[in-house]
């Protein structure tokens, strides 16, 4: 519906990207909206991050009108990309992106082995406090991530992303690329 379609620029000389957005339930046109940034990120008056390192993870909530009213970033000074949203029937955020390092999510420490690239995947209540947080798949070698992330009213989290090169381990299962080009899981 384009009857009260707005639009906003966020941003500053570095690098913001908005990769995905959920519509949160019981709260008409409130979003919810999950990428990466380097360097300073302001929002709005109130609302500004400003990066760790290399490219850092953020999720912010706006209103129907654009008006942000939360924002929070992770990451450390290794790059974190590939960021995907989810909302859940009870209001609760998904969330899942690839990463090199260590992420804090609140208290939820995920780690990556030394070099190696991995996915994690967070989940944050109603109120934004991260309730767990795990690192699912890891590789030395592979090149890849996250593309999408959805979430069901039993709290299923189902989950898809890329990789080339090769093998990725995906909570204890081992996949190996096929080649050279890339691979869909």
């Amino acid at each position: 519906k384009a009857d009260g379609a707005w639009a906003r620029i966020f941003g500053d000389k570095f690098s913001q990207r908005a990769t995905s957005a959920a519509l949160l339930p019981g709260s008409f046109g409130t979003i919810a909206v999950a990428g990466t940034f380097e360097g300073t990120m302001t929002l709005s008056s109130g609302y500004s991050l400003n990066s760790t390192g290399n490219t850092n993870i953020f999720v912010a909530k706006m209103s129907q009108d654009g008006t942000i009213f939360d924002l929070n970033g992770y990451g450390d000074t290794e790059n974190q990309n590939q960021v995907s949203v989810a909302a859940s029937p009870d209001g609760s955020l998904v969330l899942g992106g690839q990463f090199r390092g260590n992420i804090t999510f609140d208290t939820k420490n995920v780690s990556s082995p030394a070099g190696a690239n991995s996915i994690y995947i967070a989940e944050f209540d109603s109120s934004g406090t991260c309730q767990w947080a795990k690192a699912v798949a890891k590789g030395q070698d592979f090149f890849g991530g996250l593309t999408n992330i959805a979430s069901d009213s039993k709290g299923n989290i189902v989950f898809t992303g890329i990789f080339s090169g090769g093998s990725i381990d995906i909570d204890n299962n081992a996949i190996n690329s096929t080649g050279t080009n890339l691979n869909m899981f």
